[in-house]
């Protein structure tokens, strides 16, 4: 094996996440046991060799992560390891809105830029609290709808009224989603997907609510799918699509 070959496989192993370190065209033990664990994710010949037929598989590995990442931030539907007109388009309007050079172009340094915004999308979604329905909301242009603002608002103190919501130690809650107050606990209908006008995904919209975009462009949730949305106290608990 040649190094510039080891080298090309490792950047690959680096940014799928089955490698650490740099790509210095050694064939160490720790680029052997990466490239073990990528064949056996991929269903290939269980062993540690790097050849020139491995190459496709990891262009479509790193292709369908990149198309993962922007599915996550909400530039892209799907992910079908193909390089078609959606995906460059994703990829062109994610380079727009965060300065870089319009190519369409995927590459290694893209994908480690997108690993790095998904993880940062998925951590803020797993520290959002809870928000009460019944407080500082607005009506939308339906009758039937409420709007929650997207402003940070404190919590309530412990003299509030027994129907606010209770203090949490003092800390702002984040309040990011859409809901009607009825059903209180799930509700069911067709997704549709909304979108701003740099046609990023700005949140979606299942029968009467509508929620934030992190819980739109996830798993199998995309435009016209049946879902069902579990919450409770104002925060949503799961989408599941179909």
């Amino acid at each position: 094996m040649n190094n510039k070959l080891i080298r090309q496989a490792q950047e690959a192993l680096i940014v799928l996440g089955y490698l650490s370190g740099t790509a210095d065209g050694k064939f160490d033990k720790s680029t052997q046991d990466a490239v073990l664990r990528f064949r056996r994710a991929e269903g290939l010949k269980r062993t540690n060799i790097i050849s020139q037929p491995l190459m496709p598989y990891f262009e479509a590995a790193t292709l369908k992560k990149l198309q993962t990442n922007l599915k996550t931030l909400g530039y892209a539907n799907g992910v079908t390891g193909k390089l078609d007109k959606a995906t460059i388009a994703a990829i062109k309007t994610y380079q727009k809105n965060n300065k870089l050079r319009q190519s369409g172009e995927y590459s290694h340094v893209l994908l480690a830029k997108t690993n790095r915004a998904a993880r940062e999308r998925e951590q803020a979604r797993n520290r959002r609290a809870p928000v009460s329905v019944q407080n500082n909301i607005g009506t939308s242009s339906r009758s039937n709808d409420v709007v929650i603002s997207s402003r940070n608002i404190p919590s309530q103190s412990n003299s509030s009224k027994a129907s606010a919501m209770p203090n949490l130690n003092n800390r702002t809650v984040q309040e990011n989603e859409i809901m009607r107050s009825e059903p209180n606990t799930a509700i069911q209908g067709k997704m549709r997907i909304l979108k701003g006008s740099n046609g990023q995904v700005t949140g979606c919209k299942i029968s009467t609510i509508t929620i934030s975009s992190d819980w739109c462009t996830s798993g199998n949730n995309k435009e016209g799918s049946q879902c069902n949305v579990l919450y409770k106290n104002g925060r949503v608990l799961s989408v599941r699509c179909r």
